[in-house]
């Protein structure tokens, strides 16, 4: 299990104040690098925030809140600025798609529903911080990742085609899916309006010009405020009206205890489960990336613990889900951040764009933001990852195409288990099926594959290689392929070469255990030799040892690799009588 410290460095370890030793350690260096991000990554994170919490369907204010929860929080426990935590494209479309699979769609259940699901994300990450469960988080594939985030991003865009057409859905007609969103839209084309459809594409035209040509420029804030002064003068001299933003009001930002009475608990679970799982593969992805660009290492149980704390906060505090953010932690790592401490500054750079940019809200027409939004789906579709998943391996290929089209099809919450589960599946698949190689001494005295049996130098000597994991999963394919070997009436001598066996647990020592009483009962027998002192110690503590016979298993040599094997064959030669012919082995002498 993981520890948990008030001050370590431990790779593991979680520091619940690290904030104390960035104090300490500070510098005027650091200082000037953290400040320069934190004007950068602020007026990125403003924007988005107010596009996050409108994907996900709740207030605009939500994700502008959040953004400053996350900051301040990530200032107290977070060690790295490789990790920008805030409101997230993925997170907003899951939890957008977790209300409608759950019926929730007024905004006052929403709001309600939403502390419930939020803590419960926060709880899930925390505890998989504390009791190491991120280790887990290797076994999904980035192909999962990238056939989830493909959908999200078209589920983005399907989304907001009632604000970019200036239409709007009935209650009947919220859909959680792809098509379904798609159709309904095609359903009230006829009630778009001509000035919300031009709102919408200048601004997809400006953020795009913008992102081209001036990349270091916050193209979002550009296309909004382009687009707000035109639909502000339209509104002024031409009467032309929009559908608006309102202002922000302050007031709004309150303590949200969860009710939980407001939403099944098994629903929210499962929910805030999933929205979890994405949370940490997202946050480990980004910061262990960031981190090697930097030539350092990542905490990835601090950084997921931090995360956790962070929706904690959110939920208790008007706030939405989330996670790490991949663009504005590029943005910070390439502005100059050089700790935790640059959120301290954004938190002041967000509480200023809060009180003198609150009331301008209302002049913000929602086609603006649905082209920001827009132009943000279109970027998760990652096109070079798309064609990798699809030409390296048949299996990456099934994971991303099903991840894919479970998510077009189904609430985003069910694709991701979905994904993860086909992942983990074919991960045991891959990883139950160890190398068994028998193998044979040449005159020369080096080993040598064969083929069959009667390949063998001495028909009475089998030495088998086993490489590779071999675990419970892997106990069919190692009995099968023993057996097959075991079942030649000449073969007197079974050596099993265990050097590279990883994993040996339960099953793996009755299937030895069962391998050696098979040799007995044909008047045969089974040695081991390269056994590693982890290996022996299950051996003698399973009485597995006793059952094979403690002479005939001969511990490996890191300093003379082939000794064990030599023993293990002098001992073959001494259970044979002596009758077999002369088999060598080359070793080097052991060294004191």
């Amino acid at each position: 299990m993981v520890k948990i410290r008030i001050d370590s460095d431990s790779v593991d370890s979680i520091d619940l104040l690290p904030v104390i030793k960035t104090v300490k350690d500070y510098s005027w260096e650091k200082f000037r690098g953290d400040f320069k991000a934190s004007i950068n990554v602020a007026v990125l994170d403003f924007p988005q925030g107010i596009a996050y919490a409108l994907i996900a369907g709740i207030p605009f204010y939500y994700g502008i809140f959040a953004a400053v929860i996350a900051s301040l929080v990530a200032l107290f426990f977070g060690k790295s600025p490789f990790i920008k935590i805030g409101p997230t494209n993925a997170t907003a479309v899951m939890l957008l798609s977790c209300f409608i699979a759950a019926d929730i769609s007024t905004p006052e259940a929403r709001l309600a529903s939403l502390s419930v699901i939020v803590l419960l994300i926060g709880i899930f990450l925390i505890l998989s911080a504390v009791f190491n469960f991120t280790n887990l988080l290797g076994f999904v594939s980035r192909t999962v990742i990238t056939g989830y985030v493909t959908a999200a991003a078209l589920l983005i865009l399907a989304n907001q085609t009632t604000n970019a057409f200036g239409f709007h859905l009935s209650q009947d007609q919220q859909s959680y899916s792809f098509f379904g969103n798609i159709y309904y839209a095609y359903v009230n084309l006829g009630d778009s309006q001509v000035q919300s459809i031009v709102i919408f594409f200048i601004t997809l035209v400006i953020v795009w010009v913008a992102k081209s040509k001036l990349k270091k420029f916050p193209a979002e804030i550009l296309g909004i405020a382009l687009a707000s002064l035109i639909a502000f003068t339209c509104t002024k001299f031409f009467d032309i009206q929009f559908d608006c933003l309102g202002a922000l009001v302050t007031s709004e930002w309150t303590l949200t205890l969860p009710n939980f009475y407001s939403i099944d608990l098994r629903t929210a679970a499962g929910s805030a489960l999933a929205i979890a799982i994405l949370c940490g593969l997202e946050g480990a992805s980004i910061g262990k990336t960031m981190a090697s660009r930097n030539a350092q290492r990542l905490n990835v149980n601090q950084e997921i613990f931090t995360l956790g704390m962070a929706n904690v906060g959110c939920a208790l505090f008007s706030g939405m889900p989330v996670s790490g953010s991949l663009t504005r932690s590029a943005l910070n790592v390439t502005s100059g951040a050089k700790t935790a401490m640059a959120n301290l500054f954004m938190v002041i750079w967000l509480l200023l764009g809060i009180l003198f940019l609150g009331n301008a809200l209302q002049y913000v027409p929602k086609a603006a933001l649905a082209g920001v939004i827009f132009y943000l789906g279109i970027s998760l579709i990652n096109k070079n990852n798309i064609r990798i998943a699809l030409n390296s391996t048949k299996s990456d290929a099934f994971v991303f195409i099903i991840t894919c089209a479970s998510a077009l099809l189904f609430p985003l919450s069910d694709a991701i288990f979905i994904g993860v589960a086909l992942s983990i599946m074919l991960f045991l698949r891959k990883a139950s099926a160890p190398e068994v190689v028998e193998y044979s001494f040449k005159d020369d005295g080096n080993l040598s594959p064969i083929d069959s049996p009667s390949d063998r130098q001495d028909p009475k000597v089998s030495i088998v290689h086993v490489e590779g994991n071999l675990f419970f999963g892997a106990s069919d394919f190692f009995q099968t392929q023993t057996r097959l070997i075991a079942a030649d009436k000449n073969l007197k001598v079974l050596i099993l070469k265990l050097r590279n066996a990883h994993n040996i647990d339960a099953t793996s020592l009755i299937d030895i255990k069962d391998l050696a009483k098979s040799m007995q009962v044909n008047q045969g027998h089974l040695i081991l030799c390269e056994v590693k002192d982890n290996v022996m110690r299950l051996l003698k503590k399973s009485k597995v040892l006793t059952a094979i016979g403690e002479e005939n298993v001969f511990l490996d040599d890191t300093y003379n690799p082939t000794l064990s094997a030599a023993a293990a064959l002098r001992r073959a030669k001494t259970l044979l009588g002596g009758a077999t012919p002369d088999i060598s082995i080359y070793a080097k002498p052991t060294q004191n």
